[in-house]
């Protein structure tokens, strides 16, 4: 329903389709928790969950099947969160942080809206279906590109695995990986992207298949977002077929490339009451490079002077 591409240090979007219709973004969601948490939550607690976090949540979607009254280190309930997408973990980050489910939506708002994001309404910290919870994929880009830069969440989403440790409520570990499969071909070697580094990937039966997309591909990065995806006719995840064409299509038909040169004139100008000149070459003061098609030729040029 929705998509945009993004190169990073160019900070250029290469793509969009609908980029700012408001559509719901299932567990993306979980990438703005991420961010609230760590500006606002403390890494080094230990986490006691409530019965508020996980009442309820088994039969809705993914989980980390934690317990009431179960103590859990701060990132560990992080690590959950991003790479199995544990709703139950989501909740109790966003309890322990600000005391309710509420409170802490009204940050994720504040922060949203921070960012720049004008198309964004939260009210939970894991994405299950609301129908007052909704975003665009122009603003799941601008989330995306503040949390990656944070290193410990850029870490985190590149993750293919975590292992759940011993508890006063568990006592075995369990390990559980990542939900996005262009990270690994531990779960299903379909969709192995080369270079994907994340993000955060979504779904519900309102939202679609929803996935917040990273790559690396030679000197460039890609974000990318993709909403209300659905199954191909082969059977295959929409969200992860389109994410790749994204990623193909930027790297193969886009590069950074000179639009004018410091060392090539542009033009030439009079000069009044010169005593030796008519006229000066002007040329830029800097070579101007720009994210472009690779079939960009400098004579389709206008220059407006």
């Amino acid at each position: 329903k929705a998509a945009i591409l993004y190169e990073v240090s160019t900070d250029t979007v290469l793509m969009e389709q609908n980029a700012d219709e408001r559509l719901y973004p299932a567990s993306t969601t979980k990438l703005l928790t991420a961010l609230v948490a760590m500006e606002y939550g403390n890494p080094e607690d230990t986490v006691t969950v409530t019965r508020e976090a996980v009442d309820g949540l088994y039969e809705l979607g993914s989980s980390s099947y934690l317990l009431a009254g179960e103590e859990i280190a701060f990132m560990d309930l992080m690590e959950y969160m991003l790479v199995a997408s544990g709703n139950d973990a989501a909740n109790a980050l966003a309890i322990h942080i600000s005391g309710s489910i509420s409170a802490f939506a009204g940050l994720m708002n504040s922060t949203a809206q921070s960012l720049g994001c004008t198309g964004s309404h939260f009210v939970n910290p894991h994405g299950l279906h609301d129908e007052d919870h909704y975003t665009t994929a122009r603003d799941l880009l601008t989330i995306a590109k503040a949390a990656m830069k944070n290193e410990t969440i850029a870490r985190l989403v590149g993750e293919t695995e975590v292992t759940l440790p011993v508890t006063n409520k568990h006592d075995r570990t369990t390990t559980k990986f990542t939900t996005n499969y262009m990270l690994s071909k531990k779960s299903t070697g379909a969709y192995y992207y080369e270079g994907a580094i994340g993000i955060k990937t979504g779904s519900t039966t309102p939202a679609g298949l929803c996935l917040i997309g990273g790559c690396q591909k030679g000197d460039y990065t890609y974000y990318s977002v993709v909403l209300g995806a659905q199954k191909e006719e082969d059977g295959r995840d929409g969200r992860f077929v389109e994410t790749a064409r994204l990623f193909d299509y930027g790297s193969e038909n886009f590069a950074q490339q000179v639009m004018l040169s410091s060392a090539e004139p542009i033009t030439q100008v009079p000069v009044r009451l010169s005593s030796d000149k008519d006229s000066v070459v002007l040329t830029p003061s800097e070579s101007i490079t720009a994210m472009l098609p690779t079939a960009f030729e400098t004579a389709d040029l206008t220059l407006d002077y």
